[in-house]
């Protein structure tokens, strides 16, 4: 591994590889040995695919219509299911026309609901939170609209407000078991 003053050293037109290119031969070659690990793990890129490539290679830019072809290809090659739970917790609906849909045409179902309640689209800025800290409790009731500002202050009350409830039980069984032991004590 190198230091990071020896990395420093090598930044610009003091790394030796500055400036150099691949040779054709050795282009191939790399070529040649991509295309070898492709066909081993039997993975072949679509012809579409190839030819947008091809057309990058060649410097020419791709056009809107060949942006949207390529959205429609991935589109066409997912299927997207109706509502799932992602790895944070936060119930996703499937709603790609919607404003706030992500690049696969999700939106956060917390988000959904509090937009059909206000009858308007929440602003970026505008964050759905959960009171009682369920992520995929999604009832009304559950939700509000606050800022970021108002989210972290929030959230960070509930987590004091959580840790005084535990502090409270603990006190309560330790407040038990001292009245247990006095209890026992007394009656020797």
């Amino acid at each position: 591994m190198i230091n990071k003053s020896k990395k420093e050293k090598l930044i610009g037109e003091k790394n030796p590889m500055f400036g150099k290119h691949h040779s054709e031969e050795s282009k191939r070659k790399m070529s040649l040995a991509r295309q070898n690990y492709l066909s081993k793990h039997n993975y072949k890129l679509p012809e579409e695919t190839c030819r947008k490539i091809g057309l990058g290679h060649k410097g020419i830019p791709l056009t809107k219509e060949h942006i949207s072809k390529i959205i429609a290809t991935k589109k066409l090659k997912y299927h997207p299911r109706d509502r799932w739970i992602n790895h944070y917790g936060y119930v996703l609906i499937y709603k790609p026309d919607h404003p706030s849909a992500n690049s696969r045409g999700y939106v956060q179902e917390s988000r959904f609901i509090m937009e059909r309640i206000l009858k308007k689209y929440l602003d970026k800025k505008e964050l759905v939170h959960h009171i009682n800290g369920v992520r995929d409790d999604n009832r009304p009731e559950n939700l509000c609209i606050v800022n970021n500002h108002n989210h972290e202050h929030r959230t960070f009350l509930k987590i004091l407000q959580k840790r005084i409830l535990e502090l409270e039980k603990e006190n309560q069984i330790l407040s038990n078991l001292k009245n247990k032991n006095k209890e026992i004590n007394h009656a020797y």
